[in-house]
């Protein structure tokens, strides 16, 4: 996903390259600095790159720091930077995760579901809710659909014929 977003951005420098930034931090490790480097190379470009990553076990507040050709290395807890930091990244991780979150909504309101009759968006979701994915009401049996509220059995097994004859 890195290759792809940084491929994408660095096409762009090209056609705008007083948009080059002085400094790229990238959220990951060593592999994602290798990918960075790789890629920025394949551009010609030298842009300043570190990346940092969560540490041992994951555990914020023991990031490290990853630059080319140096070994990672910690900053001290105290020190504003590190804060500053951990708030770039953690605001980063929000905008990530609200993206995500509406691409996933926005294809949750068209599926095969909006095809049978009886379902509309408040059954749909509740359908998505209970069982988490599209695949996962494709494999229920009518039992198992009619155990959501507002899902009788007529409409459970009318649900399981229509998922099952296309």
């Amino acid at each position: 996903m890195l290759k792809i977003v940084l491929t994408r951005r660095f096409t762009r420098l090209i056609k705008e390259p007083l948009k080059t930034p002085s400094l790229m931090i990238i959220d990951g490790g060593k592999g994602h600095l290798s990918i960075a480097q790789k890629i920025m190379t394949s551009f010609n470009l030298n842009i300043p790159l570190v990346c940092m990553s969560k540490g041992a076990d994951r555990n914020a507040g023991l990031e490290q720091f990853h630059l080319p050709n140096t070994e990672a290395f910690t900053i001290d807890n105290n020190r504003p930077v590190r804060k500053y930091l951990q708030s770039l990244r953690d605001e980063a991780h929000n905008f990530a995760i609200k993206n995500h979150r509406l691409r996933r909504s926005k294809a949750i309101r068209i599926s095969a579901l909006d095809d049978i009759v009886g379902i509309g968006e408040v059954r749909k979701k509740a359908l998505l809710h209970y069982f988490g994915s599209y695949k996962a009401i494709s494999d229920a049996t009518i039992d198992e659909l009619s155990k959501i509220p507002g899902v009788n059995a007529a409409l459970a097994e009318n649900i399981f014929k229509s998922l099952h004859n296309n």
